[in-house]
């Protein structure tokens, strides 16, 4: 049950005068402080607002950073539990109630906080890994790629913290905003499909939109940084580079986001290295058969409605065959 606090106790609290015991109590009900209503010692949303601020200050001045237990999913390996810091509760109740994106810059920190489980999901293989949100929002995740969420996506928002490259499918949901952190690069939807790359040890973010709109945003306000905010549409491109602080738009999109188009293609009875050919031609790919019997196996599909890494899936589990993604392009070989 949830522990009542008094306008007493949180005054003593803001002036350090608490036991541990009655800050363990205020962290406690802290962490659900954003989805509460307005408690009965404060007038309104301004004094609570104005509350959240003071105790942010509070607990960043001593040190307040509850350990909580995180589900590490490792697709392809087995699960495991492990602890992770929640660093930004407080933070995440100032989102909550002023909509200021500013305190989640840090694509390396999980930023999202009115509940205290994160899931984290690593594709630590060499392959293109499908992911589903609790929304029925879909990523799927290149190779050396990490995502982090709240795992119920509780709250005003859906935030998800991303290190590598990833293309998501985002499921509409006008009153939740689908927010994707990389670094510095804020990117923000309702219902879209679009790939973001961010990949560890660089200073570039790249976000290329297949549908719908994206609003992508650069450092916060108040920082010599050009074009601080990009509204992209489908086929366009922005890059944002840590070094010039400055989001460049770009309409060269076609290969970026190739992959993802949605296949008409079928076949009956084809030799899978015909099949490949027609996939390399249409996702404008890069598709090698490493064991030529594979290329004399027959295939008889109908991919319509399917991106490349669906296409590449169902050849793997129908033909018994494998696949894996290296700088060159994708290898495919028996199993």
């Amino acid at each position: 049950m949830k522990s009542k606090i008094s306008a007493e106790l949180i005054d003593k609290y803001l002036k350090g005068e608490c036991t541990s015991e009655e800050e363990e109590m205020i962290l406690d009900w802290y962490d659900s402080f954003g989805d509460d209503p307005v408690p009965g010692f404060l007038k309104d949303e301004a004094e609570k607002e104005d509350l959240a601020g003071r105790m942010l200050q509070k607990i960043k001045s001593r040190g307040n950073i509850p350990y909580r237990e995180e589900r590490t999913v490792l697709i392809g390996l087995r699960t495991k539990k492990i602890l992770f810091p929640v660093i930004g509760i407080a933070a995440a109740l100032l989102i909550i109630f002023s909509f200021s994106l500013k305190w989640f810059r840090n694509g390396e920190q999980v930023r999202t906080g009115d509940i205290n489980t994160f899931t984290r999901v690593m594709n630590s293989g060499n392959r293109i890994s499908k992911y589903v949100f609790p929304d029925g929002s879909v990523s799927w995740l290149q190779p050396a790629t990490t995502i982090t969420f709240n795992r119920s996506f509780n709250g005003k928002l859906r935030e998800v913290n991303l290190t590598g490259e990833a293309f998501f499918e985002v499921k509409r949901n006008t009153h939740k905003p689908f927010i994707i952190h990389t670094g510095d690069v804020i990117t923000k939807v309702l219902g879209t499909s679009f790939n973001v790359k961010a990949l560890k040890g660089t200073s570039v973010t790249e976000v290329v939109v297949a549908t719908g709109k994206v609003l992508v945003s650069g450092p916060a306000a108040g920082k010599e940084v050009k074009n601080t905010a990009v509204l992209l549409v489908h086929d366009e491109k922005v890059v944002y580079s840590s070094s010039v602080k400055k989001l460049l738009k770009n309409e060269d999109t076609k290969e970026t986001i190739a992959m993802w188009k949605k296949s008409d293609l079928s076949f009956d009875n084809t030799p899978v290295k015909e099949v490949v050919a027609e996939l390399n031609s249409y996702y404008k790919t890069d598709i090698q058969i490493r064991d030529k019997e594979i290329g004399q196996y027959v295939l008889k599909a109908d991919f319509s409605q399917t991106n490349l890494a669906d296409v590449l899936e169902i050849l793997s589990k129908s033909l018994n065959i494998t696949y894996e993604i290296d700088g060159s392009g994708i290898l495919v070989k028996k199993n």
